[in-house]
């Protein structure tokens, strides 16, 4: 087995600020992405839905006791994101009072 290669390696302050901005940076874009794909997903289950919204899954099964559509595919039962903001948008009383 080969032994690995350890090459020490001296940096200046403002090289090792560059690489940690550029990995701060890879880090970032990486999380972006990653949420993104989560928040284009078309079809969720009730704990998908409930990250998407930031609620509680009690709030989920009161939304769909409301009128939230649901698919129920062989027995799973999963919800449309456009449902979803559709629901949220019905919902939504325009002007917002402020209290």
């Amino acid at each position: 087995m080969n032994e690995p290669v350890v090459i020490p390696i001296e940096l200046s302050p403002r090289s090792l600020e560059a690489f940690e901005s550029l990995f701060l940076k890879i880090a970032n874009n990486t999380v972006k992405e990653m949420n993104d794909k989560k928040n284009k997903k078309e079809y969720m289950n009730k704990t998908e839905a409930c990250d998407y919204l930031g609620i509680s899954y009690h709030t989920i099964n009161k939304m769909i006791n409301d009128g939230l559509p649901i698919v129920n595919d062989y027995g799973v039962l999963m919800l449309r994101k456009k449902d979803i903001d559709c629901f949220i948008e019905e919902k939504t009383k325009w002007p917002v009072k402020r209290i």
